[in-house]
């Protein structure tokens, strides 16, 4: 990013402020020191608490100068993997309208991080077709998650469709922001 330049940036996650899952917390100081810095930030994320049902954030909102849009989708919560795997489709899907709706003259880059899993394959995806640069922020590695903790087989169907879209979303990003050195070398 050029210093004097200021960029119309979208930040596109499940989880911001005032959510306290770490992926909020990340973000949110990201969007707060970019908006800090003149930038204008549009946040698109989720209504609900990431871990608590019952809060609900208002729809829209301005924090620090970041313009916040919440939307709405199923929140079936953590009990179940097919609730958690319908709570992420439905918010991927949610997200996929204002993504469509973006215009490049207005939009400068696109940062996606998970959760859900298959968001930053999208916003790399609606990226990629209206040539605005996108911007990989790889919280973690999905299906390698899911194999470690048991949740999906190796060589599963679901694993490789994972793994495709995961390719698909390092290979068309601009720029990736790796947890640390040994995700950066698993990436690359």
């Amino acid at each position: 990013m050029s210093k004097n330049k200021k960029y119309k940036i979208v930040i596109v996650s499940q989880c911001f402020w005032p959510d306290t899952a770490s992926v909020a917390q990340h973000l949110s100081d990201l969007a707060d020191e970019l908006s800090k810095e003149g930038h204008e930030i549009n946040v698109y994320t989720s209504i609900f608490s990431y871990e608590n049902k019952s809060i609900k954030y208002p729809k829209k909102e301005t924090h620090n100068g970041v313009f916040i849009n919440r939307l709405y989708h199923s929140y079936f919560g953590k009990k179940s993997i097919i609730g958690r795997a319908l709570d992420f489709i439905s918010f991927n899907i949610s997200v996929l309208v204002p993504l469509l709706f973006i215009n490049k003259k207005n939009v400068d880059m696109v940062i996606a991080m998970p959760p859900p899993p298959m968001l930053p394959f999208l916003a790399s995806f609606i990226s990629r077709l209206k040539n605005i640069p996108f911007i990989y922020w790889a919280m973690d590695l999905q299906p390698e998650l899911s194999y470690a903790t048991g949740i999906l087989r190796e060589g599963s169907m679901v694993g490789i469709v994972l793994n495709y879209l995961n390719r698909y979303t390092v290979k068309n990003s601009k720029k990736i922001i790796a947890m640390d050195k040994y995700m950066k070398k698993y990436l690359i």
